[in-house]
């Protein structure tokens, strides 16, 4: 065999091989997945002995005492739904720590994000956790209810959300998972607003001071707000 038989031998070998690696990747997606592997590392399960209880009784305490003590809004419902949101989210709050503190959750690290995931025992509630480090501190937790245990019809009325800030000294507000009710507190836990949207889409708001006086009592409508 010549030399440029040799040379057109290996040519075609080559040119087979690459066709043949092109389809395999294809495939089963290789490139992708080297891609994602690379720009996405897998998550990091963290020891459950890192997480570090913590006893909130005192701060839902003092939130449920100053709450009896602010001022009512003018309008019922406003009040009604503003005592409802507010036990919710003291009551998830608590939900959310007695979750980290009986050691059921792990958490994992991924890409600079400290999180864990919880299931209920009938599949159909889920709590996402993201946490200010491998020690448990929470930072943000989100509830979802589904219809049953596909997971494909969100129930987002009975879900809700928590955010905290400054090394988590405070909560700083909570919402439903609908957007129609919204609480927002001061530092100190004490509340500052709360808003929710009636079912023709009016926006009620009320904010309130730090000594718990109402400082402003609104309806917005699709325009502007009229002040009560």
């Amino acid at each position: 065999m010549d030399r440029k038989r040799i040379i057109l031998y290996l040519v075609t070998i080559i040119i087979v091989v690459g066709v043949l690696g092109i389809g395999v990747c294809a495939k089963y997606n290789i490139a992708g997945r080297i891609k994602v592997m690379l720009l996405f590392p897998r998550s990091k399960e963290l020891p459950i002995e890192d997480i570090v209880p913590r006893d909130i009784t005192s701060e839902i305490s003092a939130m449920k005492e100053w709450e009896q003590r602010i001022e009512l809004p003018k309008d019922k419902e406003m009040t009604q739904r503003a005592q409802n949101a507010l036990q919710t989210a003291r009551e998830f709050w608590n939900e959310c720590q007695e979750l980290v503190n009986s050691g059921k959750i792990k958490i994992s690290y991924w890409n600079g994000l400290y999180s864990a995931n919880w299931k209920s025992d009938n599949k159909k509630e889920t709590i996402f956790l993201v946490f200010i480090s491998e020690r448990g501190e929470i930072r943000q937790c989100q509830k979802q209810v589904f219809a049953d245990e596909t997971y494909k019809t969100e129930i987002k009325e009975k879900g809700c959300q928590l955010k905290f800030y400054d090394n988590n000294d405070y909560l700083e507000w909570y919402h439903r998972r609908n957007g129609n009710e919204g609480v927002r507190f001061y530092p100190n836990n004490k509340i500052e607003s709360f808003f929710y949207k009636s079912a023709d889409g009016t926006t009620h708001s009320c904010s309130w001071d730090q000594e718990s006086k109402i400082i402003r009592e609104q309806i917005w409508t699709h325009t502007k707000p009229n002040s009560q």
